[in-house]
C-alpha cells in the first residue's frame, strides 16, 4: 500500500545517499572487492583519504629535494578532488591530454605541462592516476607505481595509483593527443 511504498522509497533514498551500512549485508552476496559493482556512491568516497596519501608523498619529496614537487593527475576529475582535499588546496595540473584523456579546463590554464613544458623542465612530479605508457619518455627516471586502496569495513571501495617522476623532459608528440 502507500505506506509500504513510502517506507521503501525512504530506505532506497537513504541507501543511495550512504550505502556504507549495507556493506555488511551486501558484501557476502558479491565477490570481495566488488562493492563498486552494486554501489554507485563508491566514486564519491575516499577522496580525503587519497589526499592524505598524496600529502605524505609530497612531504617526503619536499624534505628530500628541498623543493615542493609538481602535483599532476591523468584525469580532470581526479585533479579537482585532490585539489580540494589535499593540504593547502594545492594547484593540481592535468597531464591527461598527452596521455589520452579528453580536453578539459585544465588544458586552458597556463602554464601547463602539455603546452608549456619549459616551465617544468627538470622538476619532480607526483602523478596520481593510472600508470601511463607516456610517463617513461617524459621523465629522466620514474618510480614504479604504488597502488593505494581505500577500504571501508574491510571492503575495497576505491583505488588509485601514485608514481613519482624525476627530471621532467616534456611529453613527446602523442598519437593520442596530436600535441606535445
Amino acid at each position: 500500500s502507500a505506506i509500504v511504498g513510502c517506507v521503501l522509497a525512504v530506505l532506497a533514498s537513504m541507501a543511495a545517499l550512504d550505502s556504507r551500512p549495507l556493506i555488511p549485508v551486501m558484501g557476502p552476496i558479491v565477490k570481495h572487492g566488488r562493492v563498486r559493482a552494486w554501489d554507485p556512491t563508491c566514486r564519491l568516497r575516499g577522496w580525503k583519504w587519497l589526499a592524505g596519501q598524496v600529502d605524505e608523498v609530497r612531504d617526503a619529496l619536499t624534505q628530500k629535494e628541498l623543493m615542493e614537487p609538481v602535483l599532476a593527475t591523468d584525469r580532470w576529475n581526479i585533479a579537482g578532488e585532490v585539489g580540494i582535499y589535499a593540504r593547502g588546496k594545492p594547484h593540481v595540473l592535468s597531464v591527461g591530454r598527452p596521455t589520452g584523456d579528453r580536453y578539459s579546463q585544465y588544458d586552458l590554464w597556463r602554464p601547463n605541462p602539455s603546452d608549456d613544458a619549459q616551465a617544468y623542465l627538470g622538476r619532480t612530479f607526483v602523478l596520481v592516476g593510472e600508470p601511463k605508457d607516456e610517463y617513461p619518455d617524459a621523465f629522466e627516471r620514474i618510480d614504479p607505481p604504488i597502488k593505494f586502496e581505500y577500504r571501508e569495513r574491510g571492503e575495497l571501495v576505491a583505488w588509485w595509483w601514485i608514481q613519482v617522476g624525476y627530471g621532467f623532459k616534456g611529453f613527446p608528440v602523442s598519437v593520442k593527443s596530436g600535441r606535445h
